[in-house]
């Protein structure tokens, strides 16, 4: 028998945490307590397999089985060297009998047909983000060692509707500073001010841009690689960012997803780009204040051409050229 130690960065969510009972510090939850390990496979970007899993798989699995505490922790990296590369762990929570009770377990009892159906549903929407033979599945215990959010919060996500008065403007304030967060990023990122700019990131930040082709760890990291692909004065960009979808999943954590405009001008090669992409955001909250902790787009177009090509074309306003005259 051998043993392994790894550690990993995640962003935890709590899609669901429905009737918990409630545990004592140092108690172990009741019921039968699941962690999975999830790969993800190659035929899927990292943002694919993410809305995959956490924004349609989910619905499936909470509907066709009787969990009622579901933690999803998405993988950010890994902390230890030589660490299996999941790219997220789950957890799940169900009653005790839906061990031996197939039909419980699938949230069917008393009805062999929707068992059927349950079953059947739960294995497609598997399949469409996993190959099931690169999962591990382990039975455990949980011990509950502090108050968790999920407890606290009551295991919802207090951005939505049905939240009671005061909660909603808590929620609706955190989502603000989250969109004044990602403004801010954009400014930067135009303006090239690359010093206010490390203040959007946690320490341990990573990204993904244009479905992982550019990938770093680390804001310091992160930062550089902006600052090289941009911060010429002969490279003038715009950055549009709009349509947030944020989620609010616990006291300190978010998820988020944005659409991007962008365009970028090379002035030393005569060159333009232009597309158009989806972000998909997470964001951590330390002390009062909301910092990203994982940035990645995919791109839903993107073009080149030449200014050249345009004969008419003249740039009659640059902040980086003397003057701000081109």
């Amino acid at each position: 028998m051998t043993s392994r130690l790894a550690g990993y960065l995640v962003a935890e969510s709590v899609p669901l945490a429905r009737d918990v009972p409630p545990v004592p510090p140092g108690a172990r939850l009741p019921g039968l307590y699941t962690v999975a390990f999830l790969e993800r496979p190659e035929r899927l970007s990292r943002e694919q397999w993410l809305s995959l899993w956490q924004e349609e798989h989910t619905r499936v699995a909470t509907e066709t089985q009787s969990t009622f505490l579901y933690i999803q922790n998405a993988v950010v990296r890994a902390l230890t060297p030589g660490a299996p590369p999941w790219a997220a762990i789950v957890e799940e929570a169900f009653p005790t009998a839906a061990a031996t009770d197939p039909a419980l377990f699938f949230n069917a009892s008393g009805s062999p047909e929707k068992l059927k159906e349950n079953r059947s549903r739960m294995l497609a929407s598997c399949t469409r983000f996993l190959d099931l033979d690169r999962i591990e599945s382990h039975p455990m215990s949980c011990y509950v060692l502090r108050d968790p959010d999920w407890k606290r919060s009551g295991g919802e996500n207090f951005a939505h509707a049905g939240v009671p008065g005061a909660g909603r403007e808590a929620a609706q304030r955190e989502i603000e500073a989250i969109k004044r967060l990602k403004y801010r990023y954009a400014r930067c990122l135009d303006l090239k001010l690359w010093e206010e700019m490390r203040s959007c990131f946690t320490e341990d930040a990573a990204c993904a841009y244009d479905s992982g082709k550019y990938s770093f760890s680390g804001r310091e990291q992160i930062v550089d690689f902006l600052r090289s692909a941009l911060g010429s004065s002969p490279r003038i960009s715009c950055h549009h960012v709009h349509q947030p979808e944020i989620d609010l999943t616990g006291r300190s954590t978010a998820v988020g997803i944005w659409a991007l405009e962008d365009l970028v001008i090379d002035t030393a090669v005569e060159l333009v780009v232009r597309g158009a992409a989806y972000y998909r955001d997470e964001y951590a909250k330390g002390g009062n204040e909301w910092k990203i902790r994982f940035t990645g787009y995919e791109r839903t177009f993107e073009e080149v051409f030449s200014r050249a090509d345009i004969a008419s074309l003249r740039l009659t306003a640059n902040r980086w050229s003397p003057g701000g005259k081109s």
